[in-house]
């Protein structure tokens, strides 16, 4: 409790959840997970919802599906870039 209650006074929680991101359209999320995986990184998603089924079919048809791993022969880090308008 002690670690807690020090990390909630240095960094309260209105700060950290400010970053993260929220809201139903795919292309916010796309967006982020794409950041991760274009800097070498593994992105986690995480949801606090109630309905965790709705949140995988969300990720599962309307985000995951335009996130792409980084190419080898791309020499940016950017893969194909999605039009996601109507996704």
């Amino acid at each position: 409790m002690v670690i807690r209650r020090l990390a909630e006074q240095q960094v309260p929680l209105s700060k950290v959840s400010a970053q993260w991101v929220r809201g139903d359209d795919p292309a916010v999320h796309v967006r982020a997970l794409q950041k991760i995986i274009d800097l070498g990184g593994t992105p986690f998603a995480h949801s606090g919802q109630a309905d965790q089924p709705r949140v995988v079919d969300f990720y599962g048809r309307h985000v995951l599906p335009y996130v792409h791993r980084r190419r080898a022969s791309d020499p940016i880090g950017r893969a194909d870039l999605v039009q996601l308008s109507g996704a």
